[in-house]
């Protein structure tokens, strides 16, 4: 590259309205309107001539700013996000803080009894399960969904005889009907306690099928 020298003289340069050559298309610009540029080496800021290429050195002695020297600006650190987990009624998961454009290994399901995780969802109900690695560009919320395996009712004779298969179901739905039977006594009702202290459910009752239970003729 070349370089120019003039004649060291002193200068006086009002730092605001120089123009920081950044390519060579604003030196082009700069020289043609011949505006007072600067040419930022790294470590300092130095005026050029007006027909100075881009990235050429020019060596002028004894330059004096009017106003502060330009201090260029550090780049902004790319932003943290945070992932918070809404686990749908499973254990806690903690969040996951970090960098923008960071892809993040999402965790497996926590723990729900009786039930089947779907994966990540940006939303509670419906969408596409997120993949890993999940690219962080801003801080989100994302659901866990859920197949509900269904709840189980099993039905103890209590020393009574015959059989009855134990009933699952997800929604509230009606008890199957009493097959049991017990010489000398008429069935009274379930109860969730073999000694009748528990919850009572007649004949043919509406369980909610949120937990699973023994129930005692």
């Amino acid at each position: 590259m070349a370089k120019y020298a003039p004649t060291p003289t002193t200068q006086q340069i009002n730092a605001q309205n120089l123009v920081l050559l950044t390519s060579q298309g604003e030196a082009n610009t700069a020289r043609s309107n011949n505006w007072p540029v600067v040419y930022w080496d790294g470590f300092s800021f130095l005026t050029l001539p007006p027909w100075v290429e881009f990235g050429e050195t020019v060596e002028y002695a004894n330059v004096n700013y009017t106003s502060p020297k330009p201090t260029p600006t550090p780049p902004t650190p790319p932003g943290e996000y945070t992932i918070n987990f809404n686990s749908e009624g499973g254990a806690y998961v903690p969040p996951i803080t970090a960098t923008s454009g960071t892809g993040v290994t999402l965790p497996g399901g926590p723990i729900f009894a009786n039930h089947s995780f779907s994966g990540w969802f940006t939303h509670k109900t419906g969408g596409t399960a997120l993949t890993s690695p999940y690219t962080l560009s801003r801080s989100t919320i994302l659901y866990a969904q859920w197949v509900n395996l269904g709840y189980t009712v099993t039905f103890n004779a209590n020393n009574g005889s015959g059989g009855m298969s134990p009933e699952t179901n997800t929604t509230a739905t009606a008890l199957t009907t009493n097959a049991f039977t017990r010489t000398g006594y008429t069935f009274a009702h379930w109860n969730t306690a073999a000694n009748g202290s528990g919850t009572t459910y007649t004949n043919g009752a509406t369980y909610p099928f949120t937990s699973s239970v023994t129930l005692y003729a």
